[in-house]
């Protein structure tokens, strides 16, 4: 082989190439609305919706950003539980909605484990030092960064070009956390290609298929804010059902404490008003002689209450709220209802 011939031999073979790894790029990074981003928005929204959820476990730690790794061994109000699964927290709750004239009081036999949003895990060997990490979380019913309305269904794939290694891997995601650590693991120099469809799972059992990244984030957007993350410490909220919660409201009248709407503060508009849940289903308010009618329905799906409103006139009021929680207080009972940012606290006044 002349140099000559062996000159164009070789610069055939490196254009043949090129244009094969080109093609290889190419396919791997389309289509855009496939191409998962580090630090793009949806990334972001996939992983908050992965992260840990430490609120369910709050009768244990008081602490929405980490739950307690089980089993455990606890004294409540003197009595001593072991909590093997969620379901053994209905013990604690049990013993402490025996009395309530007493105060509650659980004592964790030490040490314990506690895992973060991040599934980080800690070891914990006095209560003081899980008061303290407990402070580093967002206190009660604050916002936080984790979306507990909505689940992933697994698996979930994807395709990953490395720029620097120039190697392509197939990701195949099966939990939570895996999905947490791919997200976090995203940087400039990967391109990944989530394969679709995929699922989700809203907070009232709808399984939506989701197309594109695009579609993905228009859904988690909508519905991230539609469930009661139950990031509170009054156990008791939950335990009203459609005919209780029912009882509850026409047995006296209701005055506004705080209105939260479109970003606006409506306390004053409507502090004087007072609210009668009628048993036929009317509504109605008065306020200095003025009186209001409208009506008043509850929806109970997968055991979440919502509160459907519908006012002639006070058209702020009209509105499907989900029942949030309802405490019961030494001046009265409190009800706080929600939809997506917006919020009523009611107090009830009895005769």
């Amino acid at each position: 082989m002349n140099n000559t011939f062996r000159v164009l031999y070789f610069m055939l073979v490196f254009l043949l190439f090129a244009s094969c790894r080109k093609e290889g790029y190419e396919l791997i990074e389309a289509p855009k609305e496939k191409n998962l981003e580090a630090n793009s928005s949806i990334a972001n929204l996939m992983l908050r919706t992965s992260m840990n959820d430490g609120s369910y476990d709050n009768i244990i730690d008081n602490a929405n950003c980490y739950n307690v790794q089980l089993p455990i061994t606890v004294t409540a109000n003197g009595q001593l539980i072991t909590i093997s699964s969620v379901a053994d927290y209905d013990q604690i709750e049990t013993i402490f909605d025996t009395s309530n004239s007493d105060q509650d009081v659980l004592i964790i036999q030490y040490p314990i484990t506690v895992r973060g949003i991040d599934y980080l895990e800690t070891q914990v060997n006095s209560q003081e030092v899980l008061n303290e990490l407990a402070s580093a979380c967002n206190g009660e019913n604050v916002e936080d960064d984790d979306i507990e309305c909505i689940d992933f269904v697994y698996p979930i794939s994807a395709s990953v070009y490395n720029k620097i290694t120039e190697l392509t891997s197939r990701a195949v995601i099966t939990t939570d956390r895996e999905l947490y650590g791919f997200i976090v693991g995203l940087n400039d120099n990967l391109i990944v290609n989530v394969e679709f469809p995929i699922s989700l799972t809203l907070s009232d059992g709808t399984v939506t298929i989701i197309n594109d990244l695009i579609d993905l984030e228009s859904i988690v957007e909508a519905a991230k804010d539609d469930c009661d993350e139950d990031d509170d410490y009054d156990y008791n909220d939950d335990d009203y059902d459609e005919a209780d919660f029912r009882e509850l409201l026409i047995s006296c009248k209701w005055i506004v404490e705080e209105f939260e709407y479109n970003d606006q503060n409506l306390t004053a508009n409507y502090s004087s008003y007072v609210f009668i849940f009628n048993a036929d289903g009317t509504i109605s308010a008065e306020d200095a002689g003025n009186n209001y009618s409208g009506n008043w329905s509850i929806t109970s799906l997968n055991g979440s209450l919502t509160l459907n409103l519908t006012m002639d006139s006070l058209t702020d009021f009209n509105n499907d709220w989900r029942i949030h929680e309802i405490n019961l207080e030494d001046d009265g009972t409190r009800m706080k209802i929600e939809k997506g940012e917006d919020e009523i606290k009611f107090k009830q006044v009895c005769p």
